[in-house]
This record gives structure tokens, C-alpha cells and sequence, in this order.
């Protein structure tokens, strides 16, 4: 008989979010330490484009606004709707012997799973907490990758869009640090249908090219051209064959400009 042992692993939490990011929890540590906790894992989120963070109450406030109590993943589950989060990032500092340990759970809000979590034990003091706190982040939302992507083009010109975000005129190359998971690149022109790719960035390829090839529309779909001033189209001609410019610096020989002849005393005589 074979025993056919099958191991579930949560897929990583990458992916656009609006993240609640909670204030970690500890018995052994005054509030205004907490803040200060809270505050350097939100900082962490500034450089991942794919998080949104979600402003919210104190943690307390939520759970009474949740109807809910204790730190189990139901009870994150009923804060992060609350709250308007997609993911809850929820933290706990404990004592041990002669060091701290921190715990980390990332939980769906949809679902109330548990996405991925951490066990980290850090020196005693405020600056190795910290340490262990930010390898914990790297654990839940994976390292950022120094990505080149290369976006080509049949179009001349295309606006280039990476998660909706504008980022210029293609060709171009988006040099960026982001985090590992799926990413739309999307390309728009007045004269060619919008179309988008979607790209997987990993650690182990940084770089990569996209060529998007987009469909010309049809003629009655190209929206009118608006000039903000006159051209004047070169044909090969003499330029005597071309009329005048209106407002041009060239005088005007016509009668109606030419101002009246005044008579004066002296002329009568």
C-alpha cells in the first residue's frame, strides 16, 4: 500500500491589493512603540506598486465596528470589509528567553484564508524588531525585481500603460523595481485599436521584451486631427504662385489700406 502524501502551498499574494495593515499586537510593548511598528510596515508598501494601502481606525475600533473579537481569520476577515481591504496583514511580537518572536498571517478578506504567514525571531531591541519585521514583508510580498521590459510596436508613438499607469510613448523601456506577479502592459493610438499584453515578472527573469502589433481602425473611426494654427502644404511650386498669407509681415498694395490724403491750408493755396 502507498501512502500518497499531497502538500497544499499557498500561492504567493501578488496581484493588485488594497491592503489593511494592522497594529501589531504585543503585551510587552506601550502603544506609541506599536504606532511606530505600524508605520514601518506601511513604509515598506511605498516602493510596491501593486499595493494600495487602506486607511483605517485603530485595530480596536475595527473589531468593534466588525462585531467581532480576537485576532483569528474570521475575525481579520469581517475587519477587512470593514475596512474596504481585499488583504489583511496582521502582527504579533512576542517574548522569549532572551529574544523576541514575530509572527506574521497575510489572510484573504474574500475567502478568510490564510494567504501566507512568518515566524521570525529577532534580538532584543528596537532596531533588530524592525529587521524581522522587514524580512517578514519580503516573505509575504516577495523581493523586488530591478526589471528592464522592453515594449515594442508596429504603431509609431503608442501610449504605453503599465497596470493602467500611464508611463510615455512607446518604443521605450520600463525600468522599474517591482514585485513579482502578473502585470498588463496596454498600448493605445488614435489610429489603432488599443490592445494589452499580460507579462509574469519573476526574480529569475528581470528582463524581457513585448511587441504588441496593433490593428489599424477603420477610416471612420479615426478621430479628426485638430490644428491649433495654419500649415501651408509644399507642392514644388514657385513660392510667387502662392497667394498672401493673411496677417503676414508682406505690405498690401490695395487701395483700401492705403490711408486718405488730408488736405490742409498750405495745399489749398
Amino acid at each position: 500500500m502507498f501512502l500518497l502524501l499531497v502538500v497544499l502551498v499557498a500561492a504567493p499574494a501578488y496581484g493588485q491589493m488594497r491592503l489593511l495593515v494592522v497594529e501589531p499586537q504585543s503585551a510587552f510593548f506601550p502603544k506609541k512603540q506599536l504606532a511606530g511598528l505600524k508605520k514601518a510596515l506601511c513604509s515598506q508598501a511605498a516602493d510596491y506598486r501593486n499595493i494600495e494601502l487602506v486607511e483605517s481606525a485603530g485595530f480596536e475600533e475595527l473589531l468593534k465596528k466588525a462585531g467581532c473579537k480576537g485576532t483569528g481569520n474570521e475575525c481579520l476577515k469581517a475587519v477587512g470589509k470593514a475596512a474596504g481591504a481585499t488583504q489583511v496583514l496582521f502582527t504579533q511580537v512576542q517574548k522569549l528567553p532572551g529574544r523576541q518572536l514575530v509572527v506574521m498571517r497575510l489572510v484573504d478578506v474574500q475567502t478568510g484564508r490564510q494567504i501566507k504567514n512568518a515566524r521570525l525571531r529577532a534580538r532584543k531591541g528596537l532596531a533588530a524588531l524592525h529587521g524581522s519585521m522587514r524580512k517578514g514583508w519580503v516573505r509575504m510580498f516577495g523581493r523586488l525585481v530591478d526589471c528592464q521590459i522592453r515594449v515594442l510596436s508596429n504603431a509609431i508613438g503608442p501610449d504605453v500603460s503599465l497596470n493602467g499607469r500611464p508611463i510615455g510613448k512607446g518604443p521605450l523601456t520600463i525600468r522599474e523595481k517591482l514585485p513579482p506577479g502578473r502585470y498588463t502592459v496596454s498600448l493605445s493610438h488614435p489610429r489603432f485599436l488599443p490592445s494589452e499584453r499580460n507579462i509574469t515578472i519573476k526574480p529569475d527573469r528581470p528582463r524581457m521584451k513585448v511587441r504588441i502589433n496593433l490593428v489599424p481602425r477603420p477610416e471612420d473611426d479615426i478621430p479628426p486631427v485638430v490644428l491649433d494654427s495654419p500649415v501651408l502644404l509644399v507642392t514644388g511650386k514657385s513660392l510667387d504662385d502662392f497667394p498672401s498669407v493673411p496677417g503676414s509681415d508682406e505690405p498690401d498694395d490695395t487701395d483700401e489700406d492705403k490711408p486718405e490724403a488730408i488736405e490742409t491750408d498750405a495745399d489749398s493755396r
